[in-house]
């Protein structure tokens, strides 16, 4: 359970982190637009390798965070890899 309320904290920080950082330099904004997963999912990434650098020093506290930026990153591709397949289909070509 613990966890679980760990990574719900986790996944409404990196949204909201991401959605306030993709405010600034797009005008064009849309819920859950390439820039914001993409900026979503280098904050998974750099807590991915937060818990890897924490790791190295003994620190087990961290552990749970490898798992869940893991989790959070698989489910950003995902979701993008749909999103894409949507638009371009299975041959990558834009359908009209």
């Amino acid at each position: 359970m613990k966890n679980l309320l760990i990574f719900m904290f986790i996944w409404f920080a990196i949204y909201v982190i991401g959605f306030l950082t993709s405010l600034k330099d797009n005008k064009y904004f849309d819920f859950m637009s390439i820039t914001h997963t993409n900026i979503c999912r280098g904050i998974a990434a750099i807590i991915i390798i937060l818990q890897h650098v924490a790791g190295r020093f003994g620190v087990r506290y961290l552990t749970p965070l490898g798992g869940i930026g893991v989790a959070v990153f698989l489910i950003l591709s995902g979701y993008g890899l749909n999103e894409s397949f949507k638009h371009k289909g299975i041959g990558g070509v834009l359908e009209t």
